[in-house]
């Protein structure tokens, strides 16, 4: 796992999960980076981000109807 200090740390940190803290310029930026990783990324902290990231989610489902 890359933390703060640039490095990977080889244990997971969130029962048998990674936890990731990254800075971001911009939240369009943080948003399209977790889409690219569909399922295998939850947004955990930040109600605004969790429903950012919900509300896309949910658009994207709309096309395919």
């Amino acid at each position: 796992m890359l933390g703060a200090d640039g490095y990977w740390h080889p244990q997971p940190q969130c029962g048998g999960n990674y936890e990731l803290r990254v800075p971001y310029l911009g939240l369009r930026e943080l948003v399209r980076n977790i889409l690219k990783d569909d399922c295998r990324i939850e947004v955990i902290t930040s109600e605004i981000l969790r429903n950012v990231v919900a509300e896309h989610l949910k658009n994207v489902r709309g096309c395919y109807r």
